[in-house]
Order: structure tokens, then C-alpha cells, then sequence
């Protein structure tokens, strides 16, 4: 288990070298085409990444959870004028797993009511770092480091055909751990002007360490309906796919 653990940071760190060595490639030839329009432009220094998100496990993480699917948003200042050094600020949410159980409820009023048992599993991360980007007129590379926390929960809830709105979620497990980040993206301008737009597509690697976790076969009902969870403890580490927008905003 350690060695496949292993095998994937390899396999995760050689992929993310050769990315960042190509994007420099683009952000310097972009650069050497651009470096005078860029001179004379006028710079925003805040922008706001917003992003869809799907989170591949890797090593002990995979072996209960298959993707996840989610959104981050995030804040970069940057330091210097042609931003290449700046502090970012990331957010997301990710949901890894759903699971759904139809019941039957019965009313002496209204019959008989339809409704699921929906159980949800999450991760949300925090994390602020540095971030160094290749100036360029077009492309723009990027690559940054952020330490944080990821929070890890599972709920439950009711939902289906009647209004279940006023039914409070219940927790059934929740875990909080230190989460370090380390990314690479890239940049594309499609809109210049005052404040520029970009295309922003990333991958990053989140090392969360050891935590407690559900994964959807962690949730069984006995045959009186009554709820099971059985908790996993393991490395909850996970490759995150980015593709969004990154917006001038100040």
C-alpha cells in the first residue's frame, strides 16, 4: 500500500514537472513576442480565480473513492507590477460521494409518503501560499504552493416527494486536518482592456495526511432500517483538475 502510495507521487510530481517545463517554454515565447505591449499596458493586481473542479484519489484514498466533483474560488494579489509574484488565497468544495435510500413512511392523514435517505460525503480546504507567474502577452504559466486545512464531513438528510425543508442535516462523521497544495496552470487571455480575463486551467496534488472518512459503502441500513457507518482511517491525498476563469478585479 505504501509503495502504490508512493508510485503515485512519483507518477503526480514527473507529471506536473514536464507541465510546468512546457508552460515556461510557451510563457517565454509568448513574452519575447509581447514584452513591449506588455510594458505599456496598465496592470491589475487582484484577480479572482473561479473554477469547476474534479478530484481524482490517489494511493489509500482510491482504494474506497472512486472522483469527486466540485467548485473553488479563490483571491491572487500580486506584488509587483508585471505580477509575477503574488500571495494566493484558495477555496473549495468537493463532493466525493452521494448514496440514496428510498423508504416508505406512512401518515394517517396524508397515506403513504415517498421520501430518500440521502447521505453526502464533502471535503472543503482553505489554503494561502505564494504564486509565481511567467509574464506573457497571451499565456501566462503559473505554478503555487498553499498550506491550510481540509475539513472532511459526511451528512445525512431527507429528501424525495414531500417537503422535507425544515429537516435539519445530521453529521455523522466529521475530521479536520493540515492540507498542503502544490499546482501548476495555465493562463490564456480572451479578453484584454482595463481589467483582462483569462482561461484558467490547473492541476494540482492535496496532501491531507491521515484522516477519518466515509466513503459511500461506509453507509449500510440494517434490516430495521436503523443507519450503519463504519469509518475509514487512511491518507486522504487527491489530484484536483481545474478549468475556469481567472477575472481582474482591482
Amino acid at each position: 500500500m505504501a509503495d502504490s502510495a508512493y508510485c503515485d507521487r512519483l507518477r503526480i510530481m514527473a507529471v506536473v514537472a514536464a507541465f510546468l517545463v512546457v508552460a515556461t517554454l510557451a510563457g517565454a515565447t509568448s513574452e519575447a513576442h509581447g514584452q513591449e505591449a506588455e510594458s505599456e499596458r496598465v496592470r491589475d493586481r487582484i484577480f479572482l480565480p473561479l473554477a469547476v473542479i474534479g478530484g481524482v484519489p490517489v494511493g489509500e484514498f482510491s482504494e474506497s473513492v472512486d472522483f469527486g466533483y466540485g467548485l473553488s474560488a479563490g483571491l491572487v494579489f500580486h506584488l509587483d507590477r508585471r505580477r509575477m509574484v503574488g500571495l494566493r488565497l484558495d477555496a473549495s468544495f468537493l463532493e466525493y460521494g452521494r448514496k440514496t435510500r428510498g423508504i416508505l413512511l406512512t401518515d394517517p392523514l396524508v397515506g403513504i409518503i415517498d421520501l430518500d435517505i440521502v447521505t453526502e460525503n464533502s471535503i472543503a480546504s482553505v489554503g494561502v501560499g505564494p504564486q509565481f507567474t511567467v509574464p506573457g502577452e497571451v499565456v501566462r504559466p503559473y505554478m503555487f504552493v498553499t498550506a491550510g486545512f481540509a475539513y472532511f464531513w459526511t451528512q445525512s438528510f431527507l429528501g424525495g416527494a414531500a417537503d422535507t425543508s425544515s429537516v435539519e442535516r445530521t453529521t455523522n462523521l466529521d475530521d479536520f486536518t493540515f492540507s498542503v497544495a502544490a499546482a501548476g496552470g495555465l493562463l490564456f487571455r480572451v479578453h484584454q482592456g482595463r481589467h483582462p480575463v483569462y482561461v484558467d486551467l490547473s492541476v494540482s496534488y492535496h496532501r491531507n495526511g491521515t484522516v477519518t472518512y466515509m466513503a459511500e459503502e461506509s453507509v449500510r441500513y440494517a434490516p430495521d432500517g436503523m443507519l450503519i457507518v463504519t469509518p475509514i482511517e487512511s491518507e486522504a491525498n487527491l489530484v484536483l483538475f481545474s478549468v475556469g476563469v481567472s477575472l481582474s478585479i482591482g
